[in-house]
């Protein structure tokens, strides 16, 4: 069985577009090449992001102590919304929380160069605070 994490950086704009039509993630996850403005302007190597959610999170629960910030960045800590991906609710984090979490998990030491520190989850802090430099918001779930 696979479980993914699915994860886009949004522009308020599209955070918008997504909040009015949910339904609209399932595209983007599947197909996001024939996508309507403005989530149409997102770019398939830097605004999405799929890692192998049972690793992640099995991962982070060997590390609880030190991963409550990382639990929310691959949770959804932001507004549930009505539309599942798969496995969950789908959830979207504005930028005010995008840029808490990643602090959070800069504090936790996530961002430090650790060898043993799985690829997915630098991978997933470094998409968080690309995301809090932009000022985007971040939508995402399991499929």
């Amino acid at each position: 069985m696979s479980m993914e994490l699915l994860l886009v950086k949004l522009t308020p704009e599209q955070a918008e577009a997504v909040s009015a039509n949910p339904e609209v993630l399932n595209e983007l996850f599947d197909d996001p090449d024939d996508l309507p403005p403005p989530l149409s302007a997102l770019d398939d190597e830097a605004d999405l992001l799929e890692l192998n959610y049972l690793h992640v999170s099995e991962y982070l629960d060997t590390e609880a102590d030190e991963s409550a910030w990382m639990r929310k960045a691959v949770d959804g800590a932001g507004t549930k919304l009505d539309v599942d991906l798969g496995y969950e609710t789908a959830w979207l984090i504005g930028p005010a929380e995008v840029r808490e979490i990643t602090a959070g998990i800069e504090q936790d030491g996530w961002f430090d160069p650790d060898p043993h520190m799985s690829g997915d989850l630098q991978a997933l802090a470094t998409f968080f605070r690309t995301a809090a430099e932009q000022g985007r918001a971040v939508a995402g779930g399991i499929g």
